[in-house]
């Protein structure tokens, strides 16, 4: 097996079936303890609440009406093929996540395989197509890819360019496989946007491949132009259906051309970073993680330097050294959608987007690896050894990082260790107190949303949720400190604006509450709530007419509202022997 697998000189067709078999074993050994994970992150919205996946046959699948809004934010996306292989997982899986996972696994080890098969049947060298391909299959960025559900849609995309891709590669005059080509390419675009930069893939291997003769590239021209009309074919329809190509409004970036040029020279640097060292992965990059700037500061000059650099050796060695020129070339090329330079995606970096163009690093980190291990025995071993360390700790890593994709809380707890400055920290903290106090676990939410207003003391919500917190607790001092700081924060909140008041009275602060609330219905008259609280209010400050006229009038909007009915019992008690 392994002489088939890495001597050249054997030419059995069975190093294909072997590679096969090679890719999904290590696929499960790097992403299996993963496939126990739930749904986590964007699964709720393109699986879990996701009404348009519930059966293949829904024609809004392929007529654009899956729209995807998160975090407040509605993205104008179209991948009909990947909501539709979404539905065919629902059918055999439902809300099962297991089966998903095992999906996502299945279809990294098959792009593994390709993209061995591709090397191989262009460079066709055993060897250094095994070392790409297992650099590729246990790469620790492509944890969020695989180990989160809806990576799907990268791996679909990367599925079907490999695909078209290595039809492309066949003899010319293979017309079958060329259309075959053409429709897997639109399947890529249709999986994900990202399938778009395949026919810049193509131009670029063709230019590479043809240096020393660049002429011969006019015959491909009418190949090309195939492509291009496919990709016109998805716009069409796309625009037609949508009315948009992309979001209209400014996601990330508001400033000059400069500001994106500057901020995406860092991102692009951090990148290149988490390519070579991932050690540090963080599931949600912000604009408080990669801060967007408009200024020529010394780090953004030292990565435009470094990204210039780059593609000046890229195009350098074209003349002497061209798979590592095509992966320096191919790396930028491939994320010329994602880079937000020519238009905003509203996403200012992922993990995720690195899927498909870490390929490039894969095939340089290869190239190094089969040039130690081809040279004297001293090289040779350094060569093993280092890639069997490398081969190890990537194995280590996608383990320890698959544990912060597989539930919820994990993902939290993992970007609070990750990203302590992030204001999202701040968010999740909260929503995990909240979750505490539903739980009943009232003392543990009130620490942590202590800890969370200690943190970050302009998080007004968060001053709310403690004031409701002690408040249950009886804490009546302490709650009405953070509902006023609540107030302060967010003045014109009806919710915050109520309870402050309801504190007021609850810390017998007669007067103040009366005040807050009078002025409270002035802006909200058909608040019930409010109507019999001052009604209370009333009460305990002996105008009794008053607090009748108040507790009728919250019956009268709400009938089914039994506080006012109580408290009109008791001001009836009240003022019953007053009458006799």
């Amino acid at each position: 097996m392994f002489k088939i697998l890495l001597d050249d000189a054997e030419s059995s067709q069975q190093v294909y079936l072997y590679a096969f078999v090679c890719m999904l074993l290590i696929g499960f050994l790097a992403f299996g303890n993963v496939i126990g994970g739930d749904f986590v992150a964007d699964d709720a919205f393109y699986v879990v609440k996701n009404e348009n996946i519930r059966s293949v046959f829904n024609p809004d699948i392929f007529l654009g009406n899956n729209k995807i809004t998160i975090s407040g934010t509605q993205f104008n996306l179209y991948r009909p093929f990947y909501i539709f292989v979404l539905a065919i997982e629902y059918a055999f899986f439902g809300l099962d996540p297991t089966g998903y996972h095992i999906i996502n696994i299945f279809l990294h080890s098959i792009n593994s395989f390709l993209l061995y098969s591709l090397t191989l049947k262009t460079i066709n060298k055993k060897l250094l197509a095994l070392l790409v391909a297992l650099i590729f299959a246990i790469h620790p960025i492509h944890t969020e890819t695989v180990s989160n559900i809806t990576g799907l849609s990268e791996l679909l995309s990367t599925f079907f360019m490999l695909l078209a891709f290595w039809c492309y590669c066949a003899n010319e005059k293979a017309y079958l496989k060329y259309f075959v080509s053409l429709f897997l390419y639109l399947l890529a675009i249709m999986s994900k946007e990202n399938g778009a930069i395949l026919i810049g893939v193509i131009i670029l291997f063709d230019v590479c491949n043809n240096w020393s003769n660049i002429s011969k590239l006019k015959s491909k021209a009418f190949y090309y132009l195939g492509y291009f009309l496919t990709l016109l074919v998805y716009v069409s329809i796309k625009f037609s259906l949508r009315g948009k190509l992309t979001a209209q409004q400014k996601l990330l970036f508001n400033g000059p051309i400069t500001e994106r040029i500057y901020t995406m020279s860092l991102v692009f640097a951090k990148y290149l970073y988490l390519l070579v060292w991932p050690s540090k992965l963080i599931a949600f990059y912000d604009a408080f993680i990669i801060k967007p700037t408009s200024q020529l500061t010394l780090s953004v000059f030292l990565s435009l330097c470094l990204i210039f650099g780059l593609l000046i050796s890229g195009f350098i060695l074209l003349w002497y050294e061209r798979i590592i020129a095509f992966a320096i070339l191919f790396f930028f090329g491939s994320m010329v959608i994602v880079s937000n330079i020519f238009f905003d995606i509203g996403v200012i970096m992922a993990e995720r987007f690195l899927y498909f163009p870490s390929i490039s690093i894969c095939l340089i980190f290869g190239a190094i690896f089969y040039w130690l291990i081809n040279k004297t025995n001293t090289l040779k071993i350094v060569g093993l050894s280092l890639f069997i360390v490398m081969f190890s700790l990537s194995l280590m890593r996608i383990h320890t990082r698959n544990l912060d994709w597989l539930t919820e809380e994990a993902v939290t707890e993992a970007f609070i260790r990750d990203a302590p400055e992030s204001p999202r920290v701040a968010i999740m903290k909260y929503e995990k107190a909240v979750g505490l106090f539903e739980n009943n676990q009232i003392n543990e939410a009130i620490t942590l949303s202590k800890q969370i207003v200690n943190q970050y003391p302009n998080y007004a919500q968060a001053h709310y949720k403690l004031g409701i917190m002690l408040q249950s607790q009886g804490n009546q001092k302490e709650a009405l400190e953070s509902f006023r700081k609540a107030k302060d924060l967010r003045p014109n909140d009806a919710e915050i604006k109520l309870s402050y008041a309801i504190s007021l009275l609850n810390n017998n602060l007669l007067n103040d509450a009366k005040s807050e609330l009078e002025a409270f219905i002035k802006n909200y008259p058909n608040s019930a709530e409010a109507h019999n609280y001052l009604g209370v209010t009333y009460i305990n400050l002996q105008l009794y007419a008053q607090a009748q006229k108040e507790l009728e009038k919250a019956l009268s909007i709400n009938p089914n509202y039994k506080a006012p009915e109580l408290n009109l019992i008791e001001l009836y008690k009240i003022t019953k022997p007053k009458q006799n």
